[in-house]
């Protein structure tokens, strides 16, 4: 299913939104909503670029807030 209007804008936000900004909710939508758009567009090199930056984001995020790193309910 296409990202909404919304949904677009909301990545354009977690895509410029500083490194040190993201809540360990949003680095889940984050990366939920580059699966996403990887899924729409994985015949282009930026939608893997995409999908990897919003992993290590979140990645990051969770470290920074001692969080465990579990796998995403992507359905």
């Amino acid at each position: 299913m296409p990202l909404t209007p919304e949904e677009k804008r909301r990545l354009l936000e977690f895509i410029n939104k500083g490194k040190d900004e993201f809540t360990p909710e949003e680095a889940d939508e984050f990366e939920r909503l580059a699966w996403r758009f990887w899924s729409e567009h994985m015949d282009k090199r930026e939608a893997w670029y995409l999908l990897l930056y919003a992993a290590a984001k979140r990645g990051e995020t969770y470290g920074k807030y001692n969080k465990k790193l579990t796998p995403l309910d992507l359905a």
